[in-house]
């Protein structure tokens, strides 16, 4: 994806990136300045496709819950080509900002975090508000039973129907 126009780099989405941004992530990861270097991407899964196909890159955080699982692209083809190059691949959005969490429904947070746990993810970033919510959840984290098949099939029916509007961080899709 490079520019023919020196000194820029084609960028994901089209822009063009000056080289040496991108240059400077590589020589501080090299200088051992930092470990790892990251991407995220919250709403175009083709923009974090690119970004992977595209760069040296260590990690990259994406959306992992139901409505993505449903949707399509962050948890199939992003998290497929990450996992293919060797990245680590960090869930997020795991309870959707606690929008996903309808007791009532049967959908808790301990669900909700299996679902994500399930996956092949290295590991997942869960939001909190509260001291009393980070202990809570840092309980939840340590069940680590998978969901078996009528749960995960339960959990997907319950979102199916509403899985677009779920994803609210995607904007329009």
């Amino acid at each position: 994806m490079a520019d023919p126009r020196p000194p820029y780099q084609r960028g994901v989405g089209g822009d063009r990136i000056p080289r040496w941004r991108l240059k400077a992530f590589i020589e501080a990861r090299d200088s051992g300045l930092t470990k790892y270097i990251g991407v995220t991407g919250h709403h175009d899964p083709e923009v974090l496709l690119a970004a992977i196909e595209s760069w040296p890159l260590d990690a990259v955080l994406l959306p992992v819950n139901p409505a993505e699982a449903i949707i399509g692209g962050f948890m199939d083809r992003v998290m497929t080509a990450a996992m293919d190059k060797g990245m680590a691949v960090i869930g997020m959005k795991v309870l959707g900002a606690r929008n996903y969490i309808a007791p009532n429904l049967g959908i808790t947070p301990e669900l909700l975090i299996r679902f994500a746990l399930s996956r092949d993810i290295t590991t997942a970033i869960v939001g909190c508000s509260s001291p009393e919510e980070v202990q809570q959840l840092a309980r939840l984290g340590e069940d680590d039973r998978p969901l078996d098949p009528v749960e995960e099939a339960r959990l997907m029916d319950l979102f199916r129907p509403h899985a677009k509007s779920l994803a609210y961080y995607r904007g329009r899709i």
